[in-house]
């Protein structure tokens, strides 16, 4: 549809049942490890621009599952911008702001999230107990409620640069284990 080097200007209202974005962003089904051997890299095309108000009822990526995706999505100059997003996760509700920045040679990502009734085990499980062995998923029980600030780099295969990694986070547990 679009040729190489050609721009896209979409504005619009997004109302999906389903969206899975391993298929979206790689145009196939990916493995559903972070850490896969996969050579595949993430990029946003340098020529699209998008404004989107989010209403998705279903969101998959990797190991994340999505309800009731409610918020902004922007993508302009190879970054993808989320306003305003509030969405339904392990049992609990997420309310988040953040970039990923994508135009350099790492994904550059900050966020600023509130956490109220996610259950522990389950976030855990999503992100791969956070590329630790110490607190396992399998350890933990309860909700967590939590005001996040996080400011993290990657390569574009999704490999986290601990070094870069910065986070100012209030965290409580309810009925923990």
């Amino acid at each position: 549809v679009l040729s190489h080097n050609q721009n896209l200007r979409v504005a619009a209202k997004l109302y999906m049942d389903y969206l899975d974005l391993d298929a979206l962003l790689y145009g196939k089904r990916i493995p559903t490890s972070l850490t896969s051997s996969s050579p595949e890299k993430f990029d946003i095309a340098p020529h699209w621009v998008l404004d989107f108000d989010c209403d998705i009822q279903q969101l998959h990526f990797r190991r994340f599952r999505g309800k009731n995706v409610r918020g902004k999505v922007k993508i302009k100059d190879q970054k993808l911008i989320a306003e305003k997003l509030q969405l339904g996760v392990s049992g609990g509700k997420v309310f988040l702001d953040g970039v990923l920045d994508a135009s350099t040679d790492d994904l550059n990502i900050h966020t600023v999230a509130k956490l109220q009734g996610v259950r522990i085990a389950d976030l855990f499980y999503t992100f791969e107990n956070f590329h630790q062995h110490f607190l396992m998923d399998n350890h933990l029980g309860g909700e967590v409620f939590a005001d996040i600030d996080l400011t993290m780099q990657a390569d574009k295969q999704w490999n986290m640069r601990r070094d870069a990694l910065h986070a100012a986070i209030d965290v409580r547990l309810s009925h923990g284990v």
